[in-house]
């Protein structure tokens, strides 16, 4: 859900590098096992804001009930 976040706010507004970074680091440091606290390491180390994507995930699981 994360990775859908970052695509949904960045990709199409222009800033494409920002969902490519993310997945890069993401596939590089989380290589054995891509936890939720690696991943908001690597959103950190990208200045993407970790909370944005929980509120996401929770209003897009909100709107499928």
């Amino acid at each position: 859900m994360r990775e859908r976040f970052i695509y949904d706010k960045y990709y199409g507004s222009g800033e494409r590098e920002i969902w490519w970074n993310y997945m890069t680091e993401l596939h590089q440091r989380c290589y054995n096992s891509i936890t939720v606290e690696c991943s908001k390491n690597v959103m950190k180390d990208l200045k993407i804001n970790y909370e944005e994507s929980k509120l996401y995930a929770m209003n897009t699981f909100a709107k499928s009930v």
